[in-house]
């Protein structure tokens, strides 16, 4: 027997969905993109009452808090029926209300962030940033570089330990007329995505907090919007999702 899966995207974060166990040491093979089925992640869900658990791996086998992949398996497993259109996701030690319609809606904590001067290697460019911890810790910095120059700096940042012992994911956000472009660096997965939900929430609350605004349109580098909405103590993201395809793994 294979292992039954779904793949998923969500703004072109895409994931294989998984209900049965499967043995974690797959994890690399099965997200390999020449040899597997090719994903940012895999998602393993259960279900208890009126909650939805997920547990998220990246491609190196490490586990995260993965907003996208929890947007992308709401959308999924509404459409085959196994959720309700509201309830409760728990997720890498996040307990999130969600509502799914034409979108998914998923309601956030509000969470604080620090500036953060950051020095490049052998008297590279400083950086300047904000560290937040949204379930995963994340960098954000404002248009203040080039893509080029950001995506040569990004993967140091991400392993700076020093600075983040943990690593972190690395954002640059800039203003498109009224709204915001998002690049992401991954830890775990170790290069830039399409797409990055938690990247996207940090980002919300650095330019909430910078600005004053309350509402903001994302655009990663995937197709498709991701829109946030803060208020008082909660925001509420929403974006597209879809469902790529139903298969079993067979190796």
């Amino acid at each position: 027997m294979g292992l039954p899966f779904d793949k998923i995207e969500a703004n072109g974060n895409d994931f294989v969905l998984l209900e049965k166990t499967f043995d974690s040491s797959a994890v690399s093979s099965i997200c390999d993109r020449h040899h597997g089925i090719g994903a940012d992640g895999i998602l393993v869900f259960r279900l208890e009452s009126d909650t939805l658990y997920l547990d998220h791996y990246d491609p190196d086998g490490s586990r995260s808090f993965c907003l996208n992949g929890i947007r992308a398996a709401l959308s999924c497993l509404f459409v085959k029926e196994r959720i309700p259109p509201s309830g409760w996701v728990h997720s890498e030690g996040m307990h999130l209300a969600y509502e799914v319609g034409r979108r998914v809606k998923v309601q956030l904590p509000q969470r604080a962030y620090t500036p953060l001067v950051w020095q490049a290697q052998d008297d590279g460019p400083s950086l300047h940033g904000f560290r937040a911890q949204v379930g995963n810790p994340q960098f954000v910095t404002i248009g203040t570089l080039n893509r080029t120059s950001f995506e040569r700096l990004a993967p140091q940042l991400r392993w700076d330990l020093d600075t983040f012992p943990e690593g972190t994911n690395v954002n640059l956000v800039h203003s498109v007329g009224e709204d915001w472009q998002v690049i992401t660096y991954e830890r775990g997965v170790e290069g830039f995505t399409l797409a990055c939900g938690s990247g996207i929430y940090a980002c919300a609350l650095v330019l909430a907090g910078e600005t004053g605004g309350n509402s903001f349109t994302f655009y990663p580098d995937g197709q498709g919007t991701v829109h946030v909405t803060v208020a008082g103590e909660h925001l509420f993201m929403e974006g597209d999702c879809r469902h790529v395809a139903t298969g079993e793994w067979l190796c």
